[in-house]
């Protein structure tokens, strides 16, 4: 794949996916990296977006455009956004972007609160100024008093709309531009057509924002699910070696057969954790190498090391437990140890 620091083409994806070092994962609309390669690694996930093109990306010639799936006629092409894991992407997609276009709430104290307006309210106010100086224009006399409003109130409108990346709004400063510039009977049709694209904006923020929480939605069903998986590891683990730990505390050994059953599912459950699990933070934990020497099982079962299986499986249920308890302890937790510390 090309080396790029923008996003890579979801044509590019798809060519990692047809040789076997990138996966779909359809159901939550990503994809998972198998095998690096550049600048993408295993537990990225990889989210396709449609963005407008570039200036470059519409000079390409007509068959590196199709193979990069630039489709210049709406001016769009698939792209892969890349985040390092799961969780922030849930954040970027369930708060970072709906706070960035609805409003950020902070609380300062108990009595303050800080509330800064997004772009959609930014839209709204944008519309209602200039819809008020339209009716002004179709209704007073033009004066020099309310030519001063209306430069005092489309100027810095046009200043926030120029320069934007949609598609809304830089074609609502084109129609201020002309409403300035244009002539006095021209500005009220002018600045009504900038409202419309205003308007147009302001829909397609809040199309962006349902697309967002849903996909923060579907996401958090994916850990959930992953969650869910690792945790049945978990406990199926925690049973093997409870089983080990209570024959070597009764100064038993146990039979080689079983030994070396256990040991086999031991290394089964990491086959499985991964097979099942591919994005970080949870990739990250599978694959330590505490979680990994769960393929090592068997070997120490074959010289009958019932201590080392042991220890492998006490190695990897420390590891997957940040996943299955969380990644901080609660008070609680920390509690309940130290009650059973004052019982010796």
């Amino acid at each position: 794949m090309e080396k790029s620091k923008r996003a890579p083409y979801l044509t590019q994806i798809k060519e990692l996916e047809r040789a076997g070092k990138a996966q779909s994962i359809a159901e939550h609309n990503v994809y998972a990296v198998l095998v690096g390669a550049d600048k993408l690694l295993p537990g990225m996930v990889l989210y396709p977006r449609l963005r407008q093109l570039n200036r470059q990306e519409k000079k390409l010639p007509g068959e590196e455009r199709e193979r990069l799936g630039i489709n210049l006629e709406r001016n769009q092409v698939w792209v892969v956004h890349r985040y390092p894991d799961l969780w922030g992407a849930i954040r970027q997609r369930g708060r970072h972007i709906i706070q960035r276009l609805t409003e950020r709430r902070m609380a300062i104290n108990k009595e303050t609160e800080v509330v800064i307006p997004g772009e959609a309210q930014q839209m709204k106010s944008f519309a209602a100024i200039l819809n008020n100086l339209t009716q002004r224009f179709l209704i007073e006399r033009i004066t020099p008093q309310l030519k001063e409003n209306f430069s005092q109130g489309v100027f810095p409108i046009y200043q926030e709309l120029e320069g934007a990346k949609d598609r809304f709004k830089p074609k609502a400063a084109q129609f201020l531009k002309q409403a300035i510039e244009g002539r006095k009977i021209e500005i009220p049709a002018k600045l009504a057509e900038a409202v419309a694209k205003i308007l147009n904006r302001w829909v397609e923020i809040l199309d962006i924002i349902e697309n967002c929480l849903k996909q923060a939605e579907n996401w958090l069903l994916l850990c959930k699910t992953t969650e869910m998986k690792i945790g049945w590891a978990y406990q199926r683990l925690a049973r093997l070696t409870e089983e080990l730990s209570e024959i070597s505390t009764a100064g038993r050994s146990p039979e080689l057969g079983k030994l070396k059953i256990t040991a086999s599912e031991m290394g089964g459950i990491l086959i499985y954790l991964s097979q099942e699990v591919h994005f970080n933070p949870y990739y990250q934990r599978v694959k330590d190498p505490a979680v990994q020497n769960l393929a090592r099982a068997k070997e120490y079962a074959a010289k009958g090391d019932t201590k080392g299986v042991r220890n492998i499986g006490n190695r990897a249920l420390a590891k997957l437990e940040a996943i299955v308890l969380g990644e901080k302890p609660l008070i609680t937790e920390l509690r309940r140890r130290k009650r059973v510390l004052d019982k010796g």
